[in-house]
């Protein structure tokens, strides 16, 4: 029998979607960017329930993401399946980020059952 290695994202399957960030270490505007939006949008970011990891490209953890995420520097949306649903390279993705998930099935689900 073969064990699939456990990964971060796991931990927050059905839970949570995430924005996974990537930077090298110093790099400072996307993370600024990222940071900035995630405390301007506070109350529509819990209410999405979306966490934002962040990861250096040369840091050990970054094993335990998909392998398509260890060279790749930039920010990635994971759905609670644990499946990556959208990616940037900069801050792009922040532009249409409610309006992505929103258009998700087991979101919408959630705004039929208020």
């Amino acid at each position: 029998k073969i064990l699939k290695k456990k990964m971060i994202i796991d931990n927050y399957s059905w839970s949570n979607r995430l924005l996974i960030m990537i930077t090298d270490e110093g790099e400072n505007k996307l993370e600024k960017c990222v940071k900035e939006f995630f405390a301007q949008y506070e109350f529509e970011i819990k209410e999405r329930k979306l966490k934002l990891l962040h990861f250096f490209v040369n840091e050990l953890p970054i094993k335990e993401l998909p392998p398509v995420m260890h060279t790749k520097k930039g920010i990635w949306l994971i759905g609670y399946d644990g499946s990556i649903k959208a990616y940037s390279e900069d801050t792009r993705l922040l532009i249409s980020l409610f309006e992505l998930i929103d258009s998700m099935p087991m979101r919408r689900e959630e705004l039929s059952c208020r």
